[in-house]
């Protein structure tokens, strides 16, 4: 599977699915202060600083990014068909159609993709025991709260009615299913985040309050798996993540006011493994593999 990647890669280039849209068509996407920025801070200010302020971006593709991006695409204009009054054939269509336009920029991607999705209407399309889109209440939700004692912001996959509640979807593909990835979503900052902003945002709005969390799992084996997991929905962990966050954002706050620069955490986990290693390794001399992207 990885030499299949390499080829791909030296015969197609560098190239993004996200080429084929728009901006403004895409219906997914990070949100401004969402975990993946906030992660970024916590793993090393150089890294934050480099890759936020200095808008510096990796020359190569991720390809998990690249595959989750475009299955998260695909599937949130599956539901929104679904939501728009399309029937089922239009909205497996529509689902298609994206994975389609991806083919042009970056096929090996668009093909695992394809796979995935399909795999999944078998496991959970229409017609199907676990098609419960009947319950649908928003997708690809952006959430902001960005004025309060930290500024934090984030993009909900899918949620659901849950009878008197409110049930949130993280759809997300990984390469292998193990106990310990799914242990690990009950302190996961992304889902403590999200239950920070229903319960801060969404909840004086008149929306129910959330009391399910689930992921909705696809395994990139041959042939795909596709599971539900439930993570516990547990209000007494977010005193501590909020402590947390308030405490990183005056940290942050301060690196931007200063004059000092922005710190490295050397260790083995947060250098070694890190895009920027030979960066940081020469001092700033070896740029390859770093770009900096332009601002819109």
């Amino acid at each position: 599977m990885e030499d299949m990647w390499k080829k791909a890669l030296r015969e197609w280039g560098n190239r993004s699915w996200e080429e084929v849209l728009t901006p403004e068509e895409r219906l997914g996407g990070p949100s401004i202060w969402g975990s993946s920025r906030w992660a970024a801070f916590k793993k090393c200010p150089f890294y934050y600083h480099t890759f936020y302020v200095r808008n510096m971006r990796p020359t190569k593709v991720d390809e998990a990014l690249e595959v989750g991006g475009l299955y998260h695409e695909a599937r949130a204009r599956y539901h929104q068909a679904t939501v728009d009054g399309l029937g089922d054939d239009a909205a497996v269509q529509t689902g298609y159609d994206i994975i389609n336009r991806a083919e042009k920029a970056v096929p090996a991607f668009a093909a695992t993709v394809r796979r995935l999705f399909k795999g999944w209407l078998v496991h959970s399309g229409p017609g199907t025991v676990n098609d419960n889109r009947e319950n649908i209440g928003g997708i690809e939700q952006l959430i902001e709260h960005l004025d309060g004692p930290f500024p934090y912001s984030t993009r909900i996959d899918l949620w659901n009615y849950n009878g008197d509640g409110v049930e949130l979807v993280e759809i997300k593909t990984t390469s292998r299913r193990s106990g310990q990835l799914l242990s690990s979503y009950k302190m996961d900052s992304q889902f403590l985040g999200q239950m920070y902003l229903w319960k801060k945002v969404m909840e004086p709005r008149g929306f129910p309050r959330l009391t399910k969390y689930t992921i909705d799992l696809a395994v990139k084996t041959d042939p795909p798996q596709y599971s539900r997991e439930i993570a516990p929905v547990d209000y007494r962990l977010l005193a501590d993540w909020e402590y947390e966050m308030q405490e990183n954002w005056k940290i942050l706050r301060y690196y931007e006011r200063s004059a000092l620069r922005w710190p490295k955490r050397r260790s083995y986990h947060t250098c070694y493994w890190c895009k920027l290693f030979n960066y940081c390794a020469t001092n700033g001399k070896n740029r390859v593999g770093w770009k900096v992207k332009k601002r819109k």
